[in-house]
């Protein structure tokens, strides 16, 4: 695994008033303590766009980290400065990060809706404080070896439209979001 660094001198954008003319680094050191240990993996997606949105999101729900599993390039406009602010490490393969998890004692969820895979609502789930999360591709989905490798199995978000899922990073959000309602976060700087 290796971290990929994301570099600024400028000060922060896009964030609240009390972080307003921050550097980045700066505002790290703000949020750090306020983070949880979730964390979510993300295998192989092809869309930068969702990529890029769930690092933003991670930053919303103070997630502890973003993995990006396989060789995918990164295109990072969609974390609208983001990426400065998160923890983003690349893994080459899900099982050299379900290794690092194992011995981190983190239960991995995997988040699809493949009813093959008999999916349990992420709302009727007690999470543990070492969650993460693994999204697949889009059209694709998880495969039945990535699912297996999931102690917490799959996990899905009800839906009541006609689509048939959500983005990557809609269900990353929706995830963060259940995830924070029963881990709360020590201390908010928005709305609750």
């Amino acid at each position: 695994m290796r971290e990929l660094l994301f570099e600024t001198s400028t000060p922060m954008a896009n964030v609240i008033p009390p972080y307003q003319g921050l550097q980045a680094e700066e505002l790290k050191g703000h949020l750090a303590p306020q983070r949880s240990p979730l964390l979510n993996l993300c295998m192989n997606l092809t869309s930068d766009f969702n990529k890029a949105q769930l690092i933003r999101a991670s930053n919303a729900f103070l997630a502890r980290a973003v993995w990006l599993i396989g060789t995918r390039k990164l295109d990072c406009r969609g974390a609208v400065g983001m990426q400065f602010l998160e923890k983003v490490w690349e893994c080459s393969s899900l099982d050299e990060a379900a290794a690092v998890l194992e011995a981190e004692d983190y239960v991995l969820f995997a988040i699809d809706n493949q009813p093959e895979q008999h999916p349990r609502s992420i709302h009727q789930v007690e999470l543990p404080l070492r969650s993460a999360f693994l999204y697949g591709e889009e059209r694709l989905g998880l495969s039945a070896g990535a699912v297996a490798r999931c102690g917490g199995g799959m996990l899905c978000i009800p839906q009541r439209g006609a689509i048939a899922s959500l983005n990557v990073a809609q269900a990353a959000a929706v995830a963060m979001a259940e995830y924070n309602r029963q881990h709360p976060l020590k201390q908010s700087n928005g709305d609750t």
